[in-house]
């Protein structure tokens, strides 16, 4: 396209030809939406925050969302914990599998960087079997962190 816009007269297959001979990959934007997977054995809690992220002070909602990253070849995955009152990230990681021990690091980073102070907060996810995990549960219940969960999707 910025050779056409340039005035110049190519077609893509011979960009797509003089790329390759450069060792040169185009990124692509993705083709798929990843959907969460609920798990149907799992119960959710009641959805606190719909869908009004913006809360008056901090540590009274946080989110957290997992996905994956294009790195080399593979494939990594990242799950953040935010502070919507002050739009920080409290907590992040990760790793080459997407499973719960990455929920629950983010999830020690956040509260440690709280200091432990995080009694009554709300933490909001999707309904992905990660974040409904029983260790997330228990995690949340010993932090006395209030789970709430929107719609799948």
């Amino acid at each position: 396209m910025d050779l056409h816009e340039a005035g110049e007269q190519v077609s893509a297959n011979t960009v797509a030809a003089r790329m390759a001979s450069l060792g040169i990959v185009g990124v692509s934007p993705r083709l798929f939406k990843v959907a969460t997977t609920p798990d149907a054995s799992a119960t959710y809690p009641p959805d606190l925050v719909n869908r009004e992220f913006h809360p008056e002070g901090i540590d009274q909602v946080w989110t957290s969302d997992l996905t994956y990253l294009t790195v080399g070849d593979g494939e990594a995955y990242l799950c953040a914990v935010r502070d919507e009152g002050s739009s920080r990230v409290l907590g992040f990681s990760v790793a080459d599998r997407m499973r719960t021990e990455i929920v629950l690091e983010a999830l020690e980073q956040s509260t440690s960087t709280r200091f432990g102070q995080v009694e009554g907060t709300v933490f909001h996810t999707d309904r992905g079997s990660q974040v409904s995990d029983r260790k997330v549960v228990e995690f949340c219940e010993a932090a006395s962190l209030v789970r709430s969960m929107g719609a799948t999707g």
